[in-house]
């Protein structure tokens, strides 16, 4: 118990030092947060645009849909704020730094995810939680303390799935650094789709973000129950859980199993 408390506590150390070094050019902060937060304001403008001209989108209606957005936005925002390393995997590997982190007396991946403090991660939070506060107004919601909870649990759970997707797509970097590097950009555009309602994507698309890489169960699953949505598959929502665990797991094997297969491309 105590070596976890230590390397908990050595990990946001790491964090903190990268987190002052871009904090230290407040310039530069400044213009990445305002230029990375228009991005996200871009996909909310379309939103509202798109629901001036139609009152609804197969059942969903304009702060319903703001409220996909935001479950699907924070806990991305949270997953680039405190494991973004991985990123960077592709570039230690291709250049055999990894091997600098193979020798430290430091758990390897604590190591990778501290590689890196996302400043695109905080302008994410901040706008998935506004459109949570646009939302909860919009459709005049008035949750008690269960629907709050269960607010809290899913974007926890929510940060645990895409960190685990995360770590999981970049470790076919491992078995073809040359190739395997795109995996985690495939899966990072598929992000996307859970801003929105699945039933609007044909059955192959709702396949590979419900069952391959879940991001189904970060915003759409949650969201009928938060909305109270009447849907015959509203029960899996319930599964969100062992969904996470079941990331983890695949996750934590892969990155394993990557650290045998891995062969050094240093001298």
């Amino acid at each position: 118990m105590a070596n976890i408390r230590r390397n908990v506590r050595l990990y946001f150390r790491l964090q903190l030092l990268q987190a002052r070094a871009i904090f230290e050019y407040r310039a530069d902060f400044w213009l990445n947060i305002v230029g990375m937060a228009l991005r996200q304001v871009a996909v909310f403008v379309f939103i509202v645009a798109l629901f001036t001209k139609v009152p609804n989108v197969q059942g969903w209606t304009q702060p319903e849909i703001i409220l996909l957005y935001a479950l699907a936005v924070i806990p991305r925002g949270i997953v680039q704020l405190f494991f973004n390393g991985v990123w960077w995997l592709s570039g230690y590997i291709h250049s055999g730094r990894f091997d600098q982190l193979l020798v430290r007396p430091f758990p390897i991946l604590l190591q990778v995810m501290a590689l890196d403090f996302s400043i695109e991660g905080l302008a994410n939070v901040m706008l998935g939680m506004l459109g949570l506060i646009y939302a909860s107004r919009g459709l005049g919601l008035h949750w008690g303390i269960g629907q709050w909870v269960f607010l809290i649990f899913t974007l926890m759970v929510s940060t645990v799935i895409m960190a685990s997707i995360d770590l999981a797509t970049h470790c076919a970097l491992f078995w073809n650094p040359a190739s395997g590097g795109r995996i985690p950009y495939i899966a990072e555009y598929l992000v996307e789709f859970a801003k929105y309602p699945i039933t609007l994507y044909d059955q192959l698309i709702r396949t590979v973000i419900t069952w391959i890489l879940p991001f189904a169960f970060v915003s759409y699953f949650p969201a009928l129950i938060l909305l109270g949505k009447v849907d015959a598959n509203v029960w899996i929502a319930y599964f969100s859980p062992v969904v996470g665990l079941l990331a983890v797991f695949l996750a934590a094997l892969l990155w394993r199993r990557g650290l045998v297969q891995y062969q050094s491309a240093g001298n």
